[in-house]
């Protein structure tokens, strides 16, 4: 309480401004690729509230809520296969992923004692590589073949093969770098904003990168919201912003705060609003049926 009266009420709103900027360019990301490669229309309500709803069931289902009750979402809503929507999620992951390693790669070497972080950004390149060559070698799942055992690899088969297709898409590639580049910026400012009202003074380059690393360690889910993980790993990164550990984690501690109460007004009002397309009208009948749609 005595952290946010310094901050003071202008700080806090606008903090909070930024963070709805954020969360709405990540949605303006996923309209753009369901509308060019699916010719899937998610309306501009949905491209803004699905990223809120997105982040809330990321406390909810430990382990992916967010990309499960997207997919989960636009099959309920808009009629379009859970694999496809999956594979939007992995497409929205390797595009990450390469931003993060040419553009942090670059940045690193701006910044001092980042050698951790090049080691970090190399074991990237390395998932990058591993996601190209799965979607190049994947085949066609075999149709005669039944069982819930394989009926998850055929879904996985799915998902990598609409990857495959995704990559193909050269227009397609060029508005996801270019939008996810714009979320990145946004998302750099917000954390810089979190800083700086603090009272710290962070390196703007070093800020910039410490985001891109966060942008794909925060999208790896291991506990529900990845509640201290995700603090831990902030803390530790901002290192190279020139914060000490501590300045890191309080910085960290104030991103959660606002995203977790973005998440609990417009996610939860995302959700209400949406309750019919998934055939409930109860918070705990639709998690039954994402528990269900996830097993």
């Amino acid at each position: 309480m005595a952290l946010l009266e310094s901050i003071g009420v202008a700080g806090i709103l606008q903090n909070f401004l930024i963070g709805i900027a954020y969360f709405f360019s990540f949605g303006i990301l996923m309209k753009v690729v369901y509308q060019h490669h699916y010719k899937c229309d998610l309306s501009w309500a949905d491209a803004f509230f699905l990223p809120f709803m997105m982040h809330l069931w990321t406390y909810i289902l430990p382990v992916k809520g967010g990309l499960i009750y997207q997919t989960f979402f636009v099959k309920a809503k808009y009629g379009l296969d859970m694999s496809k929507g999956f594979s939007v999620g992995v497409l929205v992951f390797a595009a990450s992923l390469l931003i993060t390693c040419f553009v942090g790669g670059a940045l690193s070497f701006l910044v001092r004692d980042a050698l951790a972080l090049q080691l970090v950004l190399l074991f990237m390149f390395g998932t990058l590589i591993f996601f190209l060559f799965a979607g190049r070698l994947v085949s066609e799942p075999d149709p005669s073949r039944s069982g819930v055992i394989y009926s998850l690899i055929a879904f996985v088969q799915k998902v990598l093969i609409q990857f495959r297709e995704q990559l193909k898409d050269v227009k397609l590639l060029f508005k996801l770098v270019f939008v996810t580049l714009a979320s990145t910026l946004v998302h750099a400012i917000w954390f810089y904003h979190c800083a700086y009202i603090l009272g710290y003074d962070p390196e703007p380059v070093g800020i910039l990168l410490a985001t891109l690393v966060l942008r794909i360690v925060t999208l790896v889910r291991i506990l529900p919201g990845n509640l201290g993980i995700q603090e831990v790993m902030i803390g530790s990164v901002f290192l190279a912003a020139g914060l000490g550990l501590q300045e890191g984690l309080t910085t960290a501690l104030l991103v959660r705060l606002v995203s977790m109460v973005l998440a609990g007004t417009l996610g939860i009002g995302g959700l209400y609003l949406n309750f019919r397309y998934f055939g409930t009208d109860s918070l705990t009948g639709l998690l039954n049926k994402l528990k269900r749609s996830d097993t």
